[in-house]
């Protein structure tokens, strides 16, 4: 374990489990997009622009800087962690709510965007299991994007919370809401 530890670490908890806790998102599955996006480094830029800890792209960190009430926001507030994880943590909760806590189809709109996750939803409509859902995933780096922070998470879930913890995968992708969030 303390091995795996070295590999999967609990990087700026204090922040993580705030944030985590004030938008309803397990702490352990933001770390595990944290590991895919920036490998924990709070300098990490993307070839896209993508900014900080959790690589939230300046349009997006506007958009959620508005949702907050936040009016004074600079893409360069991205760089600080605790805005960074705040605003990816809250913008993750809203993917969440959209596809009714089916982390999956969350995690695959966070990297694909949520119009393509709902264009692929629409396409099986919960009527295959997640498995089978996820290699439907028609982007081969979304695809492989949902199994690495899926991957992560488990790996996550079995080190910090001891013998017998499993992450619930959701036996069928559930419903999608483009009103709660839609970009």
């Amino acid at each position: 374990i303390a091995n795996l530890r070295l590999s999967y670490p609990v990087v700026a908890p204090i922040e993580i489990w705030r944030h985590s806790q004030r938008y309803d998102v397990d702490p352990f599955l933001i770390m595990a997009i944290m590991r895919q996006e920036s490998t924990y480094r709070n300098a990490a830029l993307s070839p896209v622009g993508a900014i900080g800890l959790i690589q939230v792209m300046p349009r997006t960190g506007a958009r959620v800087a508005a949702m907050l009430g936040e009016h004074r926001y600079s893409p360069g507030d991205l760089e600080d962690p605790n805005t960074n994880l705040r605003y990816g943590i809250y913008y993750f909760s809203r993917l969440l709510e959209r596809f009714e806590g089916s982390f999956p189809l969350a995690v695959g709109s966070y990297n694909g965007g949520p119009h393509n996750m709902s264009r692929w939803y629409k396409a099986h409509e919960g009527k295959i299991p997640m498995d089978a859902f996820v290699e439907q995933i028609e982007y081969d780096e979304t695809r492989d994007y949902v199994k690495k922070v899926s991957g992560h998470y488990a790996r996550y879930i079995a080190i910090y919370e001891g013998e017998g913890a499993r992450v619930a995968v959701p036996p069928a992708p559930k419903g999608n809401d483009a009103d709660i969030i839609d970009f």
